[in-house]
């Protein structure tokens, strides 16, 4: 099953934090590049990489899961769900691929972060937003993020493994400064 979200903003669109505030006026560290047009991930690569990560799942038996991917707004490009993936996972994968473009960092990262400042994602009122761990950005080789990746059906941890092999396969992988220091 594939999924294209056709309302993207346009290149004139204001970028808007998660907060609903102006981009350029949104709390430190929770600001990011203003988009660019022409930087989105494209239906084409949005599908291969969410077909990368069912191919990694069935390859190494673990489990099935769910795959989507969304565009640096958060709009859902690409969608697909491995057999035996449990039904929540497609709308986890979702919320992980929306949580991780809205933010420019992994869901990992940002529970980390919301943890270490006692804040609650709660806050931010948008019940899209998820913590767990499994979405990541995608990013252009130059840094730019094109969009983010969002795997769910196995534990966390697993899911944030699967989809972190799947952009380095497609040499899409996250830059260093939003990895989380371990």
């Amino acid at each position: 099953m594939l999924a294209r979200a056709d309302g993207r903003a346009g290149a004139g669109a204001a970028a808007m934090m998660p907060d609903g505030s102006p981009r350029d006026r949104a709390a430190p560290g929770t600001a990011a590049p203003a988009h660019q047009s022409g930087s989105e991930i494209g239906a084409q690569r949005a599908c291969q990489l969410a077909a990368t990560v069912l191919d990694l799942a069935d390859a190494d038996g673990g489990g099935g899961v769910a795959a989507a991917v969304a565009d640096p707004h958060g709009h859902l490009v690409a969608f697909l769900r491995g057999g035996g993936a449990p039904l929540r996972a497609s709308r986890i994968a979702i919320m992980k691929a929306y949580t991780a473009a809205r933010f420019t960092e992994s869901t990992d990262a940002l529970a980390r972060r919301l943890e270490a400042s006692g804040r609650s994602l709660c806050e931010y009122g948008d019940r899209r937003f998820t913590a767990l761990a499994g979405g990541v950005p995608v990013e252009a080789p130059s840094g730019r993020i094109l969009g983010a990746l969002g795997v769910s059906g196995r534990s966390p941890s697993d899911d944030d493994g699967l989809a972190r092999c799947a952009l380095d396969a497609l040499g899409l992988g996250t830059s260093s400064r939003r990895q989380v220091q371990r």
